[in-house]
């Protein structure tokens, strides 16, 4: 009899199918078992890595296959440009991505290829809850929810840390964030972006309150005054970032307030409070 029943729960875990999971863009993906990953967006790769999943990756965006090493993935290039080819060639079971990593017409593309494609939520939007959301998406996609549910609890902690600390505020700095492409066309992020998020969550007043990105320029820069300027670390000095227009004429730039942020920071991933953390004993050091 106790084998009969042994039995019998053995068949019954290989019929087991994971959970379906609505992406963003509408469309139900059900993977049992995933095997082989392509991930396409820095802030999922973290969530993988931290559910314990990250040796499923076979190939990643350029930021996300940086972050989790390794010589066996694949590098699939730009962040916004996936290569739909390389990806279809790599024959993985699911590709993962956000919004703002793959489009409606190369996610057309690769279910076309037979692909599973779950296309979450852009990795900005709504901040830390969305972080939130889609890492209980990805864990039940992989049958983590146990896990996922655990690093929920974490953030939650760290957050609660972080308000307590901002609460102690009495003066907010004006930050803006810079994203260096040359001398003559950076742009500064919006409200709502990922570096918008970091620099509230770190206790300052994002600069900004325009939607969209906009070009650096004297007359774009004035109006906002910020007090501190954050720009991506990577080929990060002082003085390249003063000699974009109007840079030096702001108070950040009278003052050289201008500090180097990670990478990562324009998708808001696990790793993400680590950075706010970072970024607020930078502006307000004890």
């Amino acid at each position: 009899m106790k084998k009969r029943i042994l039995l019998l729960l053995l068949l019954s875990g290989l019929t087991l199918r994971a959970a379906p999971v609505q992406g963003a863009d509408g469309v139900e993906v059900t993977v049992d078992s995933p095997r082989r990953i392509v991930v396409l967006n820095r802030s999922s790769a973290e969530i993988l890595r931290d559910l314990d999943a990250a040796a499923l990756v076979i190939g990643a965006d350029s930021s996300a296959a940086e972050f989790l090493g390794g010589e066996t993935i694949a590098n699939l290039g730009h962040p916004y440009r996936p290569d739909v080819a390389a990806i279809t060639r790599l024959k993985p079971d699911l590709v993962l991505a956000t919004e703002d990593a793959l489009r409606a017409e190369p996610a057309t593309q690769l279910r076309a290829a037979g692909l599973a494609v779950l296309v979450l939520e852009n990795s900005s939007k709504d901040g830390i809850e969305g972080l939130k959301r889609r890492l209980a998406a990805i864990g039940a996609l992989l049958d983590k929810e146990a896990a996922a549910r655990e690093l929920t609890q974490a953030i939650d902690a760290r957050l609660a840390r972080l308000q307590a600390a901002n609460a102690r505020i009495t003066q907010k700095k004006n930050v803006l964030f810079i994203y260096r492409r040359g001398a003559t066309n950076s742009i500064f992020y919006g409200a709502g972006s990922g570096p918008a998020r970091l620099v509230e969550l770190a206790g300052a007043r994002y600069a900004s309150t325009a939607t969209e990105n906009t070009p650096v320029s004297p007359e774009t820069l004035a109006p906002l005054a910020p007090d501190v300027i954050i720009v991506l670390q990577r080929g990060f000095t002082i003085d390249n970032i003063l000699t974009l227009p109007g840079v030096a004429d702001t108070p950040a730039g009278r003052d050289k307030a201008i500090y180097p942020v990670d990478s990562s920071i324009r998708w808001i991933g696990t790793r993400y409070l680590d950075h706010v953390e970072k970024l607020h004993r930078d502006l307000y050091p004890e």
